[in-house]
């Protein structure tokens, strides 16, 4: 008889317990889901506005989720719980944009906007004759040597005599290093350079040897390599905005990745510093 109303107790307390989870089941708060929206502005490498904004793709890096623009440069996505995501942008020709999207307002009936972005097409800078050397500088009251990196902007557009400034400057990009693995992604530090005047082609820069070893803490026999890349500028006055995005800075590295560099670098030129 004990063993018949040991087992009806344990019938009840489990029927109970089942009952209690059934509750907690319908009481369970489901997860919020919002749609997200952005837009992009696409422009040619002076920061020109384009006309045919479709075909850029927006992913939220690590959840399956894609989106391509519209000819409204309209990106959309559903179903999204509130947190954060890597928002990628990207189409081949224009630089790419990264960034941290956080959403917010999950579950609201307006869906979370992103602000617009304005993607640069890459650069068609050509570049001739990358040369790094180091010179004397007679005119140095302390008999300073100099570091000299230049290279010939072969499209630049040049005007002979008096012109006001040019919004459709080409130059170059300078990357350093200490290590011979130089490039857009891994550097010591970069530098952009044009050229000084209207009438030339050639893109120089040429910093004091005590200088470039006293700010980037190198000893004389330090060995260091250089990358240039052919760039445009897009900070003209008529057509600069501050959504303009030329890369995007790399999460673990923390460097800011230039994404519209010309697509063509100089080989990697190495130069010990005396």
């Amino acid at each position: 008889m004990k063993n018949v109303n040991r087992i009806i107790f344990t019938l009840i307390i489990s029927s109970f317990l089942f009952s209690c989870k059934k509750d907690d089941d319908k009481d369970a708060v489901k997860p919020k889901v919002s749609s997200a929206i952005g837009f992009v502005t696409p422009k040619d490498e002076f920061g020109y506005p384009e006309d045919d904004k479709s075909g850029f793709v927006a992913e939220l890096v690590g959840t399956g989720k894609s989106s391509t623009t519209n000819e409204a440069g309209k990106f959309s996505f559903d179903n999204l719980t509130e947190g954060y995501y890597l928002l990628k942008i990207s189409k081949s020709g224009y630089s790419t944009y990264q960034t941290q999207w956080t959403i917010s307002t999950a579950g609201g009936n307006e869906p979370f906007q992103n602000s617009q972005t304005s993607l640069l097409k890459v650069s068609s800078t050509i570049i001739a004759n990358p040369v790094v050397t180091i010179t004397n500088n007679s005119l140095s009251i302390y008999s300073d040597s100099v570091i000299s990196v230049s290279a010939d902007v072969l499209n630049a557009t040049t005007v002979s005599g008096y012109s006001s400034y040019n919004p459709e400057q080409r130059g170059i990009a300078i990357y350093f290093d200490t290590v011979n693995t130089v490039s857009n992604s891994k550097y010591l530090n970069y530098t952009n350079v044009f050229p000084s005047s209207l009438s030339s082609i050639k893109a120089t820069w040429s910093p004091s040897i005590n200088n470039f070893k006293r700010d980037y803490k190198l000893k004389s026999s330090s060995k260091v390599y250089f990358k240039i890349y052919g760039i445009s500028s897009s900070q003209n006055y008529n057509n600069y905005n501050y959504n303009d995005v030329n890369g995007y800075t790399d999460p673990d590295t923390r460097l800011y990745i230039r994404t519209n560099l010309a697509p063509n670098p100089s080989e990697v030129i190495e130069v010990t510093i005396p």
